[in-house]
């Protein structure tokens, strides 16, 4: 088998939020490939996920006869932590014969894990129906969640063909190899991430309180008034907010959700952050990021000022409207 030869590419997001609040579909086009020929291209991303998954439109250009076509492969591979060690699923075209009176073709996908540099084969496959075949173009597809693999494959569609039990690292990337020349017209990839995940801290009411020291802006906060056009936003509770300072930037907070949510109130937890307050050259003048109560992210031309009298005011000017909060 040969080594892994990697290259590694930037990739355009596009991005579809479903209404549930807590997994958001990201999905990744590339069709800039073209041809891969005996190498390696990995797909990076490192954002918590629920579910990744990858579809690979791909085919073997050319004459697609006897031994020529079987050297060429298109292997999807997972789990990827060196050389020695991974999961791949190949696809490739064989004949039962050579005779081309009674030639008859097939996708063969051969799954196995790679450990210690040994091979271990999961399943092996002939599939006749629902593929093309010689220069006719299939969809390969990977399906990851932590605990689970799925295998497709299909002329203009996949169908789940393999299913296992897998232990998987999300985190770590799924790469596409080619064995021989094989034509990519197409990579999708879409996973769900875990917002919610991504927003758990571990502070809480009493840790902000114990915190407040000189900094005057640190402390809980009380909802004070709000100001909403029902057109635009409606309010998703009474919340019950923590300031605290940023350990990653100076000058920054972190806006700690305590209790009060009355939409998505089982989602959000004690401790969660609720938003940002982004440092500005001006005194007590903050750029904002909130997440709403469906978790969605809003910062275009947010902001938020604190006043000398301690009164947040969180600005949403694109919503007409505004939240006012006092300090405990």
């Amino acid at each position: 088998m040969q080594r892994i030869l990697t290259s590694f590419f930037s990739l355009i997001l596009i991005v579809f939020f479903n209404l549930t609040g807590e997994a958001k579909s990201k999905r990744v086009y590339r069709d800039d490939i073209g041809h891969l020929t005996d190498s390696t291209i990995f797909l990076i991303n490192s954002e918590p996920k629920e579910r990744n998954t990858v579809e690979v439109c791909f085919s073997f250009p050319g004459k697609n006869e006897g031994v020529f076509a079987q050297k060429r492969k298109l292997s999807l591979i997972w789990n990827y932590q060196s050389d020695d060690n991974f999961y791949s699923a190949t696809f490739g075209q064989e004949s039962e014969n050579m005779d081309d009176m009674v030639d008859t073709r097939y996708v063969q996908l051969i799954i196995q894990q790679i450990h210690s540099g040994k091979s271990k084969e999961l399943a092996k496959l002939r599939l006749k129906d629902n593929v093309g075949l010689g220069p006719e173009e299939n969809v390969a597809m990977i399906s990851l969640t932590d605990q689970t693999a799925e295998i497709g494959v299909g002329h203009r569609k996949p169908t789940v063909i393999w299913r296992g039990e897998l232990a998987n690292d999300l985190t770590s990337p799924i790469a596409i190899r080619a064995d021989g020349n094989v034509s990519v017209s197409e990579i999708v990839e879409e996973h769900n991430v875990d917002i919610k995940r991504e927003l758990i801290t571990d502070l809480s009411e009493t840790i902000i309180a114990a915190s407040a020291s000189k900094d005057k802006h640190v402390g809980i906060w009380l909802p004070l008034d709000r100001n909403m056009d029902d057109a635009f936003a409606k309010a998703g509770g009474r919340y019950r907010l923590g300031l605290i300072e940023d350990p990653q930037k100076t000058g920054d907070y972190l806006i700690i959700y305590l209790s009060g949510a009355e939409v998505n109130s089982t989602g959000w937890k004690e401790g969660m952050i609720k938003g940002r307050l982004k440092a500005t050259p001006f005194k007590n003048h903050f750029d904002l990021v909130w997440y709403d109560s469906k978790m969605e992210k809003i910062d275009r031309d947010c902001h938020a000022d604190i006043s000398e009298e301690s009164i947040l005011t969180l600005h949403f000017p694109l919503m007409k409207s505004s939240m006012r909060f006092y300090k405990e």
